[in-house]
């Protein structure tokens, strides 16, 4: 996917979440080291265009959540380190924002309930919180995007795992897609499942169908 993200528009929300007192050089030092992870060459999908993505889905819900700066915290770290190898980016992402966020400010940054919140994004099981909820949906709301959208998202994916091959990544996305369409809810929130989750199941079964053509 096509990184056409405003990176000056995204620093000063960045600074914007610290004390005005805040070591403005560090905060800078931290801004440029965490967009050059999600513009690493490997990412297509999980870049900064889907941190952005993001952010704005938070927007629609920020004046619903319970901590609403380490929610945006979160989901700012939650794909910081992201390898298609490893089945540790998210308890690794988690302790590089802990460290983070500690030392630009150990006083205010909530660290515990933003590491937590990172770690729920492996989508293993019920977020026991209104904000988990809330990061978890956030996560997958590209599932429930126009077509065009959801093309793109998925050709991403696929080049992410380009060193997969073809009969290997359909029966592993497969079993992906599978195990989200039977869920009761892919969404945990009200708010996002009342606008995703009928659409997510669409492009969900349509996906399979392509996986299952190939």
């Amino acid at each position: 996917m096509g990184d056409k993200v405003d990176d000056a528009h995204l620093g000063r929300r960045w600074l914007s979440l610290f004390p005005a007192d805040a070591d403005r050089a560090a905060l800078g030092r931290a801004f440029e080291s965490l967009i050059a992870r999600y513009r690493e060459p490997h990412r297509r999908y999980h870049a900064v265009s889907h941190l952005a993505h993001c952010l704005e889905q938070f927007d629609q819900i920020g004046s619903l959540a319970e901590s609403p700066r380490a929610l945006e915290l979160a989901l700012w770290h939650h794909d910081a380190i992201y390898r298609t190898t490893s089945f540790r980016n998210e308890e690794r992402s988690a302790r590089l924002a802990a460290a983070t966020l500690s030392a630009l400010d150990p006083a205010g940054c909530e660290t515990g309930v933003v590491r937590e919140l990172i770690v729920l994004t492996r989508h293993d099981r019920v977020p026991p919180s209104v904000d988990g909820r809330f990061m978890v949906d956030i996560d997958l709301t590209i599932l429930g995007a126009p077509d065009d959208a959801y093309r793109r998202y998925e050709e991403g994916v696929r080049r992410e795992y380009g060193w997969v091959p073809g009969f290997l990544y359909r029966k592993m996305r497969s079993k992906l897609l599978g195990a989200l369409l039977v869920r009761d809810r892919i969404y945990h929130s009200d708010y996002f499942h009342n606008r995703y989750e009928q659409a997510a199941r669409a492009n969900l079964a349509e996906e399979m169908g392509r996986l299952l053509r190939q």
